[in-house]
């Protein structure tokens, strides 16, 4: 899996929407971006903490709004994009879009393949020992049985029959499937431990906007639709494999939403209701247990936007939901900016807000370890921060510092038992303190044009709660997986038609325990450096546009680790070739 989270947050205190509805799975809470193709996506928007409230529940770390947008300048244009990269990797897109100013449909295909069975060395592994100098060696292994392969569809409509009215409809249709590489500690054999995954996706939305002279109306309903299968098999004698697991997952979201909206006396007022519906069937068939669970989750929204006078503007939003018969903790947002220099070049913010996020059904029904008397998380947070932007000619600057404090009460974390498996339970109190900067410095014109952005975190997620036994080393350490520094840097150069980009990223040590101990290899994973350059040249014939675009990833050869007992690729490349008409 690929997972995102903000501020000393877990990846299930991320909410993801794509056109309104949200992308998280009612089973775990979380969404894997490695299966969610870039192609299908125009615009990306983040919104880090209590900022979410305003558009959707349980976002304890933050929002990542995903959309489409359509192209209603052109009455035809499309692109086709071809890339092939190191470990057998290549990919292809196509997207077409026609229409008029009523009417637009667009369809965009992806394939993905590859067989990523890369070369690597196993330090978890010993080859040898120099019985004289006591130096260890360690096997040069290949990352078998790892490919991946994923394909998908995504159909729109769009139409305007007035200026003041849109409706559209979007489908997405997908389908992946994966072989989960053996762990780097396993000497069982090639035939051991196969394992495989295959998820089909459909995904659709249906909306309906009315714009009036002082405000929009907005209504729709949204289907995420997701059918999941997992195997593991061993190998006995005779060559005869054993079905050690056979777990299948389904489970189907819709979204119902109502917003209207208005401005009034430089007043901007929202109020949204929704009706969202849940159904979940998990079953493993070899040891014949799971569970079936249906949820329903109403929720109501209303915020209000002011300006006052010519410098301070205030936002305040209140929502409140329930899950079945449970009313989840009321959630609420109060923030304000204070405008120091005109047209948002300078200005002061702070906010103080309340969130909560009831347990995923995972959290409370998965067999087995499933907690039913677990307690929703219920957040209290403040946030500060000073906005600089200015233009010296034609170059522009732009930078943000800011800080937080953030107290979660009955923080749901999962540990190991005695018995082998895991159990979710919830932590009395977590505190996550920090601060983030970034800064920003571009030139849109002239002959030679750049940009460097460069962002930096410093992220203190603390265990406060009680100790859950005599032994326990928890209180008072930050919390696994979350590492106190992270920094990255991006910085882009054109030239005519030539572009070169470079992007690096960095995270400090992050413990994979709760006692942050270091009493192995296996106990945190050491500090992370990724490195990545880009050159890409553009040029036309007649009227199609090409791109070539060459990519190194792991500039300087790395060794890394992102997860436990999994290795990851040295040095790789990719090329690819888009025609745009």
């Amino acid at each position: 899996m690929a997972s995102a989270s903000f501020r000393g947050t877990a990846a299930s205190h991320t909410k993801v929407m794509w056109n309104g509805i949200e992308l998280n799975s009612p089973l775990t809470g979380m969404v894997d971006f490695s299966i969610i193709p870039v192609f299908f996506i125009d615009n990306v928007e983040l919104y880090h903490g209590s900022s979410s409230i305003s558009g959707t529940s349980g976002a304890l770390g933050g929002l990542i709004s995903l959309s489409t947008i359509p192209d209603w300048k052109n009455n035809f244009s499309g692109s086709i994009q071809q890339g092939l990269g190191s470990f057998g990797s290549y990919d292809e897109y196509m997207k077409m879009e026609v229409g008029n100013k009523r009417f637009r449909s667009q369809t965009r295909l992806f394939h993905q393949h590859s067989n990523n069975d890369y070369k690597y060395i196993n330090t978890d592994i010993l080859d040898s020992v120099d019985l004289e100098t006591g130096k260890k060696y360690h096997p040069e292994m290949r990352n078998t049985e790892a490919w991946y392969n994923n394909y998908g569809l995504l159909q729109e409509f769009h139409f305007r029959p007035t200026e003041k009215d849109f409706l559209s409809l979007s489908l997405w249709g997908q389908e992946s499937s994966r072989s989960i590489p053996q762990l780097s500690t396993n000497e069982a054999g090639l035939n051991n431990s196969i394992n495989r995954d295959n998820t089909m996706i459909l995904r659709g939305v249906l909306s309906y906007k009315r714009y009036f002279s002082l405000g929009q109306f907005n209504v729709f309903s949204g289907l995420n639709y997701s059918d999941n299968s997992y195997t593991l098999h061993n190998r006995i004698q005779d060559n005869k494999m054993l079905n050690e697991i056979n777990s299948t997952t389904r489970s189907v979201s819709y979204y119902n939403h109502f917003e209207y909206s208005f401005e009034k006396d430089e007043m901007n007022i929202s109020i949204a209701a929704n009706l969202n519906i849940f159904k979940v069937h998990s079953f493993e068939e070899i040891q014949s247990f799971g569970y079936e669970k249906n949820r329903l989750n109403p929720s109501f929204s209303a915020s209000v936007i002011k300006k006052w006078a010519k410098r301070w503007r205030s936002n305040i939003t209140i929502a409140s939901e329930m899950i079945d018969d449970d009313l989840v903790p009321l959630k609420y947002f109060t923030g304000m900016e204070y405008h120091i220099l005109p047209e948002d070049q300078l200005f002061l913010r702070t906010s103080i807000a309340g969130n909560s996020k009831y347990p995923s059904l995972n959290e409370m029904y998965f067999q087995p370890g499933g907690n039913p008397l677990l307690k929703p998380e219920k957040s209290f947070s403040q946030e500060m921060g000073i906005h600089y932007e200015v233009k010296l000619k034609d170059v522009s600057v732009e930078s943000e510092i800011g800080g937080y404090n953030s107290v979660v009460h009955d923080w749901i974390l999962w540990l190991p038992t005695f018995k082998g498996h895991w159990v979710p339970g919830n932590i009395k109190r977590v505190t996550s303190r920090g601060l983030e900067t970034n800064l920003s410095i571009s030139r849109d014109e002239g002959l030679i044009r750049y940009k460097i952005k460069a962002l930096y975190a410093l992220t203190n997620s603390i265990n406060q709660g009680e100790s859950m036994n005599p032994s326990d080393q928890s209180y008072g350490r930050q919390l696994p997986f979350i590492p106190v520094h992270s920094a990255n840097c991006f910085l882009t150069l054109m030239y005519k038609t030539w572009s070169v980009s470079y992007l690096w990223n960095y995270y400090s040590q992050r413990f994979t325990t709760t006692s942050n101990q270091y009493n192995s290899s296996r106990d945190y994973l050491y500090p992370y450096f990724m490195n990545q350059v880009g050159v890409k040249r553009h040029f036309n014939i007649n009227k199609v546009r090409t791109d070539l675009n060459l990519k190194i990833y792991n500039l300087f050869n790395e060794k890394y680790r992102s997860v436990l007992q999994r290795p990851m690729p040295g040095r790789n490349y990719s090329v690819q070739v888009k025609l745009s008409f």
